[in-house]
């Protein structure tokens, strides 16, 4: 490829990164002193208003969750300043993650708790498929999951050679 063009590219890409990126950091950094007040918040009204903790005070062990989302959160704060932005994405991820599990392990196995009547909960139990349902989709998933990393394979490797000017030249190009 031209030099010029990629040293043309490498600008764009870089200009483009830091007009996207930088507004986003800055104002991460100016909202995270409101975001932990309104985390802290959330699992304070989540203790009282709904039936959450239930699971983690059952089996205390699971509160990790809740400290390790809280930690992630702390550090992506720590990571963000030190502008070590793939740490800081990985902490945000894990934040995420960690008030997803949060949400799950506490509700488990009432998913989706009806307010009207416990027995009409939607359960993990009672709105997975039957036993035959779940075996026949794991002999189609066994079966066609590696015929498609196979093709995915088989495209790369016959699309992984650049386009040359000869190949511009022949007559059946476009």
């Amino acid at each position: 490829m031209d030099p010029v063009f990629l040293s043309r590219l490498q600008f764009a890409a870089a200009t483009m990164f830091h007009f996207l990126f930088v507004p986003f950091v800055q104002i991460a950094a100016k909202t995270w002193m409101v975001l932990v007040p309104v985390a802290v918040a959330f699992l304070i009204a989540s203790f009282f208003a709904t039936s959450l903790y239930d699971n983690y005070i059952k089996s205390p062990a699971l509160f990790l969750v809740i400290v390790l989302a809280v930690a992630a959160l702390f550090l992506a704060r720590y990571f963000n300043a030190k502008k070590a932005w793939f740490k800081a994405w990985f902490a945000s991820a894990l934040t995420i993650m960690g008030c997803t599990f949060f949400g799950i392990f506490g509700l488990f196995p009432a998913l989706f708790p009806s307010s009207m009547n416990p027995a009409w909960n939607l359960t993990a139990f009672n709105a997975s498929s039957s036993p035959l349902t779940l075996k026949i989709m794991l002999v189609v998933v066994s079966i066609f999951i590696p015929i498609v990393i196979a093709y995915q394979s088989w495209s790369y490797h016959l699309f992984k050679d650049p386009v040359t000017d000869e190949d511009l030249d022949m007559d059946e190009a476009y």
